[in-house]
């Protein structure tokens, strides 16, 4: 039988483990889409939730002393012993009618939502794609080892050659980016980092996850036409039970 374990970061960055026999329901989705009939190019977030029963009043005590955040806190589901997911808890709320913590789960890119691109720097000169990309990445932190390594699978795609015929290439995600040239690149400002990156996965048909190593990925989102393209399948279930109180306080101001 699989063993499930939560690997929970408190407030002061130390990890609790939460076991199976007190989580209620765990729901961990990776998807694109509802219709898996549907072609979809870009970021796959992870997202889900968490229902833990707090028998002995401990998980109260800790959200009251501020031990358990609201949110950002690492979580990782680990089945097995292997991590299955990785997740950050993007909104938490305690039912004490019932004793159940309820923690939201999104990933680092659920949490591009919430953060806004400043804009393409380059709007007049042409530049690759891979260049564009590297640039949205580099502003989030990436470093260059990160982003290749980020476009380092395995794809196959379409050139045309100086006499108009097509050539067939198997290469990396990053030489198929170099082939792709926007002549005036703009970025309209105002977006967030993850409609920026679906945009870049939209003209390259790609997409992008966080795999389970915990690094970004870019892989062909077409239709497989190679054995070297692989689907994801990340397994999941649901049930999310509802609230009746916040104990989490999410505007206290100490000076008063």
């Amino acid at each position: 039988m699989a063993k499930l374990v939560l690997d929970f970061e408190k407030s002061d960055g130390t990890k609790m483990q939460i076991t199976d026999d007190d989580i209620m329901s765990v729901n961990s989705l990776s998807q694109s889409t509802s219709d898996s009939s549907t072609i979809n190019y870009g970021s796959i977030a992870s997202t889900g939730s968490i229902t833990i029963q707090d028998k002995w009043n401990q998980l109260e005590e800790m959200v009251l002393n501020g031990d358990i955040p609201a949110s950002n806190a690492k979580i990782d589901l680990v089945v097995n012993d292997n991590v299955l997911q990785s997740h950050i808890s993007s909104d938490s709320s305690f039912d004490d009618s019932s004793n159940e913590l309820n923690i939201t789960l999104t990933n680092r890119m659920g949490a591009w939502d919430e953060l806004k691109y400043d804009g393409y720097p380059y709007p007049n000169e042409s530049r690759t794609l891979y260049e564009i990309l590297s640039s949205v990445l580099s502003s989030l932190g990436y470093t260059q080892s990160q982003i290749e390594n980020s476009t380092s699978a395995q794809i196959v795609y379409t050139g045309a050659n100086d006499d108009g015929s097509k050539t067939t290439n198997i290469g990396l995600v990053s030489d198929y980016l170099k082939k792709i040239k926007v002549e005036y690149p703009v970025i309209q400002y105002g977006k967030t980092y993850r409609q920026v990156i679906d945009d870049i996965c939209i003209v390259a048909q790609l997409r992008c996850f966080i795999d389970d190593e915990n690094n970004l990925k870019f892989i062909s989102g077409r239709p497989l036409v190679s054995e070297l393209d692989a689907p994801i399948n990340i397994p999941l279930s649901v049930i999310l039970d509802d609230v009746t109180r916040d104990l989490f306080i999410r505007n206290k101001y100490d000076d008063v």
